[in-house]
């Protein structure tokens, strides 16, 4: 049988850990684009004989979405002390809800929709963090069912 004070520190730590769990998402979400950046830059134009040159930025813009969208669903999912799958739905959600807002308070700057799909590559960074959200939700799933994450 659990003690009282285990009992206090269990459910001490399951609040900590929804407070915590947006803000290290987000977090950490922000912190993947430094390695998703290294990787790509010395792999497309690093060394003495770069790739390509100059540096293209339009693989990072595509995948810094998805890369950051897996990230924050992902951890939100495994922070989560009860109900990961629908924690991660929800972060889910919430990024993609973010996508939307970013979308609207850019035109309401001025700028048209088509001109901000014009100049982000067509909506792809867009749909790709979308994407991202997805399989984040997903990689949370698969997780529970092979018990890794509980």
């Amino acid at each position: 049988m659990e003690t009282t004070q285990s009992k206090k520190q269990t459910k001490s730590s399951s609040i900590l850990r929804w407070i915590l769990l947006l803000p290290v998402a987000a977090l950490s979400a922000i912190l993947i684009t430094f390695p998703l950046h290294w990787a790509l830059y010395w792999s497309l134009s690093g060394g003495p004989d770069p790739f390509i040159s100059p540096y293209p930025q339009m693989p990072e813009k595509i995948l810094q979405p998805m890369v950051s969208a897996i990230t924050f669903v992902f951890v939100s999912g495994v922070l989560a002390p009860k109900a990961n799958i629908t924690v991660s739905k929800i972060a889910a959600g919430l990024w993609c809800i973010g996508l939307v807002l970013a979308v609207f308070i850019v035109q309401k700057q001025g700028m048209p929709i088509t001109q901000i799909l014009q100049d982000n590559y067509y909506g792809v960074p867009i749909l790709s963090g979308i994407l991202g959200a997805v399989i984040g939700v997903s990689a949370i799933k698969k997780n529970l069912k092979n018990d890794d994450i509980k």
